[in-house]
């Protein structure tokens, strides 16, 4: 009788690049081998500036699967700029959330305004706009994922007039009311108006705005969140702030040179490969992607056992010669051709004994 082999876990503490093979070949050396990117274990540290009037974000915070989330207020993070909240002229934290504050000094990172608009060149800030519902949303953006924004009211709102670099993400009736910015080592992720100031604040999908914009800024939103990447998927690369091109290797080694959007992202779609494609000059621990065959019915190259079926129908397999649609009558020509051959023998023959 066979035993099972029991295997210990495979315990990681740092980001690594797995692979499993079989060890016999086959007719198909496409899936003998997988392989997965498994991203550095941690959770992202947040800190949150607040006066802290309105506690419905303490609650929505909270309850997202962080490392730290300290709270602050306006006058704590100025004394703490170059402290405890900055390291080498980057920011401490993962991310940092700024509710109806602008700080008058920012350390390089990532950043969410609510409720408040930071000087940025070539943003201008235009009049208040009141009452009104929001036009348009890009729920393609990973920031609104399963972010449903019908029926959401705001009671006041900045108007914004953006540059070109900037990335638009929902509309309201008068331009932007949330947008995404990208200078040098900062990226900064803009809501224009209050929170309260909203019917935003009773729905569930502000908490989940929240996690995604968290992850997203954060760098924890990887494309091996998303499921396994298989032939002829586009990747979606990020791209630091402060690059505009990056350089991919593919599985072979060839290398192709990459150009980020307005958005911070590069894609590839040249994944004909199965393997490892990795990235230099991406953000680091997002720079890998593992792209696998991950289909039984590719790799089933065996002749089907059991009758197929096509819809109700079973197609019955015939060992019989497969016959075209049009009749083959080149034998016809043969045979007559031979025949012939066959007559003029016979008249050569008989005139010789003759």
């Amino acid at each position: 009788s066979s035993r099972s082999l029991a295997l210990p876990p495979l315990v990681l503490d740092k980001a690594a690049v797995v692979e499993a093979r079989l060890s016999r070949s086959d007719a198909l050396m496409a899936d003998n081998s997988a392989f997965a990117v498994v991203p550095p274990p941690r959770r992202q540290r947040v800190l949150v500036v607040t006066d802290g009037r309105y506690p419905f974000l303490d609650s929505v915070i909270r309850g997202l699967p962080l490392q730290e989330y300290p709270f602050v207020t306006p006058q704590d993070f100025e004394a703490g700029v170059g402290g405890p909240f900055e390291s080498e002229g980057q920011s401490a934290f993962d991310v940092v959330i700024f509710d109806k504050y602008v700080p008058k000094k920012l350390p390089g990172g990532s950043f969410i305004f609510l409720g408040a608009i930071p000087p940025l060149a070539g943003v201008e800030v235009g009049a208040k706009l009141e009452n009104h519902a929001l036009i348009w949303w890009n729920e393609t953006h990973p920031v609104l994922r399963h972010v449903a924004l019908d029926y959401v009211y705001v009671g006041e709102s900045e108007t914004v007039k953006l540059p070109r670099e900037a990335e638009v993400l929902v509309e309201g009736p008068q331009g932007p009311v949330l947008f995404r910015y990208a200078a040098g080592s900062r990226q900064y992720l803009v809501l224009t108006f209050a929170v309260e100031r909203s019917t935003w604040v009773s729905k569930l999908s502000f908490p989940v705005f929240v996690y995604n914009a968290i992850r997203y800024l954060g760098g924890g939103d990887s494309d091996t969140d998303r499921g396994p990447v298989r032939p002829g998927d586009t990747l979606r690369i990020p791209v630091s702030p402060d690059a505009r091109e990056i350089k991919l290797f593919r599985p072979n080694r060839s290398a192709v040179t990459l150009t980020a959007d307005v958005a911070g992202q590069a894609y590839f779609g040249g994944t004909d490969r199965v393997g490892v494609y990795r990235t230099e000059g991406g953000v680091p621990g997002r720079d890998r992607f593992a792209v696998n065959l991950e289909d039984e019915w590719e790799s089933d190259i065996a002749p089907p056992s059991a009758p197929l079926k096509i819809g109700t129908n079973v197609v019955v397999r015939e060992l019989a010669a497969i016959q075209t649609a049009t009749p083959e009558v080149w034998r016809w020509f043969v045979g007559a051709a031979l025949v012939l051959v066959l007559f003029e023998w016979w008249v050569y023959n008989r005139r010789v004994v003759l």
